[in-house]
């Protein structure tokens, strides 16, 4: 049996980065030792800070998220109620485990010029260019440098849908990730049909990645 190389894609929370809409950016408000030791008056009745080590309590942290912030997968329910020409769309505590841990193939198209979109023959080029057939259950990494632009102002989503969502998923992938912090999950037919491309801004030019299922 072989052995699998993880690979860590994950990025931290951080409070405030410019990575949604505003009403989206995740919120984290760090409570210290001092207010933690009048926090746990209320848990323990009847204990002072006196009591405590040094007087103080346990740090902790009040988050704000929603379910897009960091690291995240998106299911086709995200996306909308019904898959698969009208079959319902699965929710994400309903994906199964194996779509997460497969082999992953990195399709790079960082040459493309801003605002380009990603076809299906563009990924077909560069299958052929890598020497690589997706298989079942690969997960499929579209590279498009709008990685370089993460964390700064101005990053934002845009795009229409030309098919090219649907290729990979058609060859019996079962993920698609793009230059974000964002992994799609899908069936075999995309939600929308033709699949729907983002273009993430990246240092004044735009990144192609794919979305949607």
């Amino acid at each position: 049996m072989s052995r699998k190389r993880f690979i860590d894609l994950s990025i931290a929370i951080e409070s405030g980065l410019p990575s949604d809409p505003p009403m989206m950016i995740p919120k984290i408000d760090y409570r210290d030792h001092m207010e933690g030791a009048e926090q746990m008056k209320d848990f323990f009745p009847g204990i002072k800070k006196e009591q405590l080590p040094g007087g103080l309590g346990w740090a902790f942290e009040m988050l704000w998220l929603t379910t897009h912030s960091g690291t995240h997968l998106d299911a086709p329910y995200h996306y909308h109620p019904t898959m698969d020409h009208g079959n319902r769309a699965l929710t994400i505590d309903e994906i199964p485990l194996e779509w997460c841990f497969n082999d992953g193939v990195v399709l790079d198209f960082r040459h493309m010029a801003d605002g380009e979109r990603i076809r299906v023959k563009d990924i077909k080029q560069e299958l052929e260019r890598i020497q690589y057939t997706i298989k079942p259950l690969d997960i499929v990494l579209i590279q498009t440098g709008a990685d370089e632009a993460w964390g700064e102002r101005g990053v934002s989503c845009e795009g229409g849908g030309d098919g090219q969502g649907k290729h990979p998923l058609s060859c019996g992938a079962r993920g698609k990730g793009g230059g974000d912090r964002c992994l799609e999950l899908g069936p075999s037919t995309s939600v929308f049909g033709q699949g729907v491309p983002v273009y993430r801004r990246s240092k004044g030019r735009l990144g192609s990645a794919f979305r949607g299922n």
